[in-house]
């Protein structure tokens, strides 16, 4: 009996603390550096993040979330480090929740890997 109160109290937890960062790591499609199947040359330059299929164009992540109501972008930071093309930083408009997404330079996936791990 007093498990099930205990696992009952601690559901009732919240799952974040407050404030909570979200960092986001994008390595650009990349088309010369990246061995992929080459996706269209405008989408497939790892050097050009606001038009890159996974950053800037139509479905990639600066489009997406500057389109979710939820979100406010706060913050842009351009070239924040040599590899890092691109810095976003959202907050959530009803939650002390932030969002921080860096767009690496597609030439550099080996980096973004070993900064995620």
């Amino acid at each position: 009996m007093r498990l099930i109160i205990i696992l009952v109290g601690l559901l009732s937890l919240p799952i974040y603390a407050q404030p909570t960062t979200i960092y986001i790591l994008v390595a650009l499609c990349d088309n010369k550096y990246q061995g992929i199947v080459p996706v269209p040359k405008a989408i497939g330059n790892g050097q050009d993040a606001n038009n890159n299929l996974y950053w800037g164009a139509g479905f990639g992540l600066k489009t997406y979330l500057n389109k979710q109501q939820d979100w406010q972008l706060i913050k842009v930071q351009k070239n924040q480090q040599a590899i890092i093309l691109e810095r976003l930083v959202y907050k959530h408009k009803t939650k002390d929740i932030y969002i921080v997404a860096d767009a690496y330079n597609g030439q550099y996936i080996k980096n973004t890997l070993e900064d995620f791990f």
